[in-house]
C-alpha cells in the first residue's frame, strides 16, 4: 500500500522542509541531539558504577 503523503521523493520538496528549514533541523538533530542523549545516559550509569 502506497500513500501519497508518505512518498519519499515528494517529502523533501514539501513547503515546511524548504521554507522553514525543517530539513536542516532534522539533520542537525539526528547528528547532534540523538548521539548526545544516548551517550549521556550511559555516561551517568558508568559514573555511578552500574556499568
Amino acid at each position: 500500500v502506497s500513500f501519497p503523503s508518505c512518498d519519499h521523493l515528494t517529502i523533501i520538496s514539501r513547503w515546511d522542509i524548504i521554507a522553514e528549514r525543517l530539513g536542516f533541523m532534522l539533520v542537525f538533530g539526528d547528528l547532534v541531539f540523538i548521539p548526545f542523549t544516548f551517550t549521556i545516559q550511559v555516561f551517568h550509569l558508568w559514573k555511578k558504577g552500574v556499568i
